[in-house]
């Protein structure tokens, strides 16, 4: 839990004056919310591992993973990243645009997330796998 802590409090000292870290009881609602619409039960360590709906998965390989997150979320609007890493119960949460979000992140240590729209209708789930999955439940076609 310790290590979690540091990241989040890494996390917000790297945010901009444009992001927001969200109280915990907030942050909370949010990775429920994503929690049970998108993870199966039990989702364990790797929730992206146990996800509910199709998602395309999406690897980077050696390329620069947050460029290519930025570059499928940046239309989003207003935005919030869970920050799950590896954990059964994600921890933190933040809300401002996708590229003070991905600058924060491009900060600090390599970690897990989900960033999503404030309707939980489209995300995208960054792995320690240099792969990220993407989802739009709107129904518009993902391209990337």
């Amino acid at each position: 839990m310790s290590d979690r802590v540091d990241l989040l409090d890494d996390l917000e000292r790297a945010a901009g004056d444009d992001v927001v870290r969200l109280p915990g009881s907030l942050a909370d609602w949010w990775i429920t919310s994503f929690r049970d619409l998108y993870v199966a039960a039990n989702g364990g360590r790797w929730w992206w591992r146990t996800l509910r709906v199709p998602a395309a998965r999406i690897h980077y390989g050696d390329e620069d993973g947050l460029a290519r997150v930025l570059e499928t979320v940046r239309e989003w609007g207003v935005l919030v990243l869970l920050v799950t890493d590896e954990a059964q119960t994600p921890t933190g949460a933040f809300l401002g645009f996708a590229p003070e979000l991905v600058e924060m992140a491009r900060n600090v240590r390599n970690f897990e997330f989900v960033v999503m729209t404030t309707d939980c209708e489209r995300w995208v789930f960054d792995t320690h796998d240099n792969a990220f999955f993407v989802f739009d439940g709107t129904g518009r076609r993902v391209d990337i």
